[in-house]
């Protein structure tokens, strides 16, 4: 490749680059970047983050290149045979495309870093209510596959959108021989690039990706925290496979998981830290005010500028030109009116005026409250009805900001290669695991006001509508009546507060649960809880299998099949997709349910693959997460909960027990010769009838279950 410039990085020193991607920087499209802070608002908690995506994406293309150098100088004789990969060989040309996608990953991003998509996935009717006007009809192609879903809407389909149709982008990659469609594909997964494109994928958007790389030892460079993810390290524990897909060198997992919990420890030291989410909470409420009064024509038109022309001080600006006060936030009563406005927040003096009332974290919920609490935080369109929720029953005061902090575990899907043999990174590792577990129990809500309106206050309002408030005897966390008594009266109304927030975060979960019309909308943990209830009533029911001893559902992969034949059987994957809900997202889902505390399970250690094992030496025993599972009283009682809270749910439990009792009592003979074998005592001749029984089961499509 010949390199016509050097840009001088503190993060990774000289960045060399090409005469094409010296002049896609020079576009207007790519200098808007110049004005978009990478972190928004976080600059007011720490002073040193005022980067901007345009650095970052130039960073990004330094560390693509690396990454993508180290897979090219290693690719296996097996794969340069194959034909459809031939043209691995030219890496020169691969090496241009990559860096290219890394480069105008973020030309559609829009100012405020990630606010202004967060404000339209809160409130998607913004988005949806724009649908039947002229200006939708009059979307580029490209723009109208960006906004047409609001559950999908986000920066990557608009920077598809620039890449195809900013007429000065298009025509520079086309004038330099890039492949349009493989640069959309690496950025977002748009188009049909060639074989030799598609494998570098997970480089450009994946998990482990450049992405990630860059920005996190940029983020905690400018935020100084002294953390750094070394690149060359981390590029030699990327491989190709036997099949020519990119794998995790077993020996360098201590290398991705460092990377891995560097994003850990960057999402709970910086963008989950109080301050920096209580102004970017606020920034999205004056956001919302902002669009809510425009009409939909012209909220629609706003809303294509700002992923295509406008930069941070142009919203501002046209946030803080209003005439009126209405984009301001103001509470007012008998005592004070207090206000704030987006001049206030980029101060940093608006959250000054704000004070946390109550943070509920993960171990002071129970099983129950962190399901539905983790129900809101991923369906970010309840969090309105939360807020309704709360004023109108809990009688919270009008003026209050409620945010849900959450971390989005990394998904992990690039497989781990030993001795040519695939492992999950997720299911046979601790550390990525133990990172995996503390993404998930990072759930917390915290509740703000202003500063002037007391505790009191709050709870004298509460307590007008007590009798909304649902106590849990079952609760540990609940305070008895003589240990409230001895409470302070500040003391005692944080307790009224919680309660009332506890309260509306189910029954505004349930709200939205009530909603949905077909059980294969539920996300896949409640579908595989209900299934697990099932099978529990299957065994323990008189007219059934009559056990009342100890019952596992036995065995993960043995189990994931059963389950993808009850997925199949509700309509939520298809039967020729069945791979869709592999073992690697059964392993998922049981852990969020066990990190709930609905679900028990074993950890075993499990003999690894024999043929693998006696070729390079004697059979050995390999970590697995979990081996059996068996859903508890807390996952019942949800379960329960949730039936009896609404009808409609009931009806879906009952379609999962259906099927499930469909399927076991079609194996119902051979569970309870089973469950006689299981109180014997052991012998040889008994073990290989238990093997006979178990192997029949699984080949009807049963469960196989362990009795003792």
């Amino acid at each position: 490749m010949d390199f016509v410039k050097y840009i001088r990085d503190p993060i990774w020193g000289d960045i060399l680059l090409t005469q094409a991607e010296d002049r896609i920087i020079s576009t207007k499209a790519f200098r808007r970047l110049r004005h978009i802070k990478q972190m928004s608002l976080a600059y007011i908690e720490h002073h040193g983050a005022q980067h901007t995506r345009y650095e970052h994406s130039i960073g990004c293309v330094h560390v693509v290149h690396h990454l993508a150098q180290n897979l090219l100088n290693n690719v296996p004789i097996e794969v340069l045979r194959q034909e459809k990969y031939k043209e691995l060989d030219d890496k020169d040309r691969i090496l241009k495309h990559l860096r290219m996608a890394a480069l105008l990953h973020d030309i559609g991003h829009a100012p405020m870093s990630h606010l202004v998509e967060a404000a339209f996935h809160k409130f998607p009717e913004m988005l949806t209510s724009t649908y039947k006007t002229k200006a939708f009809s009059e979307l580029t192609e490209c723009q109208n596959i960006a906004l047409k879903n609001p559950h999908e809407y986000g920066h990557e389909s608009f920077s598809v959108a620039q890449i195809m149709e900013d007429s000065e982008i298009y025509e520079l990659l086309k004038q330099n021989d890039f492949q349009h469609e493989a640069i959309t594909y690496l950025v977002h997964g748009i188009g049909v690039p060639l074989p030799k494109f598609k494998i570098f994928k997970p480089l450009i958007s994946g998990d482990l990706d450049a992405d990630r790389l860059d920005y996190i030892n940029r983020d905690f460079y400018y935020c100084g925290i002294r953390e750094f993810v070394d690149l060359q390290f981390f590029s030699r524990a990327l491989r190709f496979c036997d099949d020519c897909s990119i794998a995790i060198d077993e020996s360098k997992i201590v290398d991705v998981s460092s990377f891995l919990y560097s994003r850990f420890k960057l999402s709970q030291r910086v963008h989950n830290a109080t301050s920096s989410r209580l102004n970017e909470q606020a920034f999205m409420e004056i956001i919302h005010r902002y669009f809510r009064e425009m009409n939909e024509e012209r909220r629609l038109r706003k809303l294509v500028e700002l992923h295509t022309t406008m930069t941070d001080n142009d919203l501002i600006f046209e946030l803080n030109e209003r005439k009126d006060e209405k984009n301001r936030y103001i509470v007012q009563d008998s005592q004070s009116a207090l206000f704030f406005s987006a001049a206030d927040l980029i101060d940093g003096r608006a959250t000054k005026t704000l004070t946390q009332v109550v943070s509920l974290t993960y171990d002071s919920l129970h099983p129950i409250e962190r399901f539905f609490l983790d129900y809101i935080s991923r369906n970010k369109e309840t969090l309105p009805g939360l807020r309704t929720y709360l004023i109108d029953h809990a009688g919270m005061p009008e003026y209050f900001l409620v945010d849900i902090v959450s971390i989005k575990p990394s998904s992990m899907t690039l497989p781990v290669i030993k001795r040519n043999e695939k492992r999950s990174l997720f299911d046979r590792y601790y550390m990525p695991h133990a990172i995996y577990a503390a993404s998930i129990t990072a759930l917390e809500i915290r509740f703000f006001v202003f500063s002037d309106i007391p505790h009191d206050m709050i709870a004298s309002k509460i307590m007008k509508r007590e009798h909304n408030l649902r106590t849990q005897e079952c609760d540990p966390n609940f305070l008895k009546k003589n240990e409230y008594a001895a409470l302070s009266s500040k003391d005692k109304a944080t307790v009224r507060i919680s309660l009332a927030v506890k309260d509306s975060v189910i029954s505004t979960a349930i709200m939205q649960l009530d909603k949905i019309e077909s059980i294969k909308d539920y996300p896949f943990e409640l579908i595989i809880l209900f299934a697990m209830y099932a099978l529990n009533l299957h065994a323990r029911s008189p007219e059934k299998l009559k056990h009342h001893g100890s019952l596992w559902f036995e065995s993960d992969r043995r189990i994931c099949v059963f389950m993808q034949d009850i997925l199949c059987s509700v309509g939520k994957i298809d039967t020729d997709n069945r791979q869709s809900f592999n073992e690697d997202t059964y392993y998922k889902v049981c852990e969020q349910l066990g990190l709930w505390g609905v679900v028990d399970h074993v950890h075993k250690p499990v003999p690894a693959n024999f043929e693998t094992s006696f070729e390079h030496g004697p059979p050995g025993y390999v970590f697995a997460q979990r081996v059996d599972r068996v859903i508890n009283q807390w996952g019942n009682a949800l379960v329960e909960y949730l039936g009896n809270n609404s009808p409609k749910i009931k009806t879906m439990i009952k379609q999962v027990v259906d099927v499930v009792d469909e399927k076991q009592d079609n194996v119902l003979n051979d569970l309870k010769e089973l469950a006689s074998l299981a109180i014997d005592d052991y012998s040889e001749e008994k073990s290989a009838k238990k093997w006979e029984i178990c192997n029949n089961i699984i080949s009807k499509g049963g469960c196989l279950l362990k009795l003792t």
